[in-house]
């Protein structure tokens, strides 16, 4: 079982980071969440990896499980940069990114250094935040996203007024109706209007970088809500990336297909580490 860990950064912000140590350490995982989800839905196998003498570091960025502080990918990099060097993590590094935290992955590769992953395995990656919000737009299925961060808001009638449709991802529209400002008026939590302007409609377009991420493997659910599985697919085909399909998979937070996941990862990184 990983030991809790509320880390104190320098700037105050509190970081939720359980670890898990192996006693004849080897190599570390580090586990990345989707936007607004926690590691501990995922069911890690603490026991199993850690007898391979992987320890396992778990990374919530701001206002993801009990991490404090506003949600912007740069503060959430930073944050993930000062972990690494907090736990003194060293190689072998292997990762595993769902949702969003696989597109983040993606974003530090070039800043890991010394601590390229071995392997990394993605989850379902979303490649481009707002190629997520079209989707769930064009398919009736942005309620979802509506009621996911409404928790966020004093005033739910006025964000679902607001994000009635997906007028608001048009730089435009959205400069032009000041509806930064609008929503912050009315967060809670965190600064919503920062959120939605950073991750949707700024570009954190990540697909070009897939084929040059060496030993990434994707698990691919094509029931989803949140973004087009088929993309996905043509992305990794394109790349030149090996994916799964796994049809137990219930949606996007792979709910019912975590043991499949795992019961490929250990495998992978056994493999790993004694090729």
């Amino acid at each position: 079982m990983a030991r809790n860990k509320l880390l104190s950064m320098p700037d105050g912000t509190q970081i939720d980071a359980p670890y898990s140590g192996a006693a004849n350490h080897r190599a570390t995982l580090i586990v990345y969440p989707g936007i607004g989800g926690t590691s501990r839905m995922y069911g890690i196998p603490y026991i199993e990896l850690n007898e391979l003498g992987v320890s396992v570091l778990e990374f919530h960025p701001p206002a993801h499980g009990r991490s404090s502080g506003q949600m912007t990918m740069a503060r959430a990099l930073r944050c993930f940069e000062w972990l690494l060097a907090h736990f003194h993590v060293r190689g072998p590094v292997f990762v595993l990114g769902h949702s969003a935290g696989a597109n983040a992955v993606m974003q530090y590769a070039n800043r890991f250094g010394d601590l390229k992953p071995r392997a990394a395995f993605f989850v379902q990656p979303v490649f481009e935040f707002r190629h997520s919000a079209q989707y769930m737009y064009r398919n009736g299925f942005q309620t979802e996203l509506i009621a996911a961060i409404s928790k966020w808001v004093t005033d739910v009638r006025l964000l679902t007024d607001l994000l009635s449709t997906e007028q608001w991802l048009d730089r435009e529209h959205w400069d032009s109706n000041e509806l930064r400002h609008r929503i912050d008026k009315i967060s809670q939590g965190i600064l919503l209007g920062e959120f939605l302007e950073d991750f949707y409609l700024h570009t954190h377009d990540v697909s070009g970088s897939l084929a040059s991420f060496g030993g990434a493997s994707l698990f691919v659910s094509m029931r989803d809500h949140w973004y087009d599985p088929k993309l996905i697919v043509d992305i990794a085909d394109y790349s030149h990336v090996p994916y799964t399909l796994c049809g137990d998979a219930e949606d996007h937070y792979f709910r019912s297909a975590w043991p499949s996941v795992w019961s490929k990862v250990i495998p992978s990184i056994h493999g790993a580490l004694t090729s």
